[in-house]
């Protein structure tokens, strides 16, 4: 089986730019997705079998959030990190997903 248009799955629905998609794959084919939408961090799990979910808030900040990466283990537990802007300087910040 190859790539197909109609195999493409939309797994934000907010109706606001969504943008730096990075996902993570673990062994088994399960995967985690965070992506940047208007200024917040989402994340959205893809399990095998089931499919994408439905997306996730990672954080509730009022500042902007940047640059999120993602990393996925053989557990498919997963940490995103992401930076944040607070008008004066950049902060790291984190999530888990067990």
């Amino acid at each position: 089986m190859g790539w197909s248009p109609f195999n493409a799955t939309r797994i934000e629905t907010s109706g606001e730019v969504a943008s730096n998609p990075q996902v993570a794959m673990d062994s088994s084919g399960n995967a985690m997705a965070v992506w940047v939408q208007g200024i917040d961090i989402w994340a959205n799990r893809y399990v095998v079998g089931k499919g994408w979910g439905s997306p996730t808030l990672l954080e509730n900040n009022s500042d902007p959030g940047l640059n999120p990466q993602v990393a996925i283990n053989s557990s498919g537990n997963a940490t995103a990190v992401w930076a944040q802007f607070d008008g004066k300087a950049l902060s790291i910040w984190a999530n888990g997903f067990n």
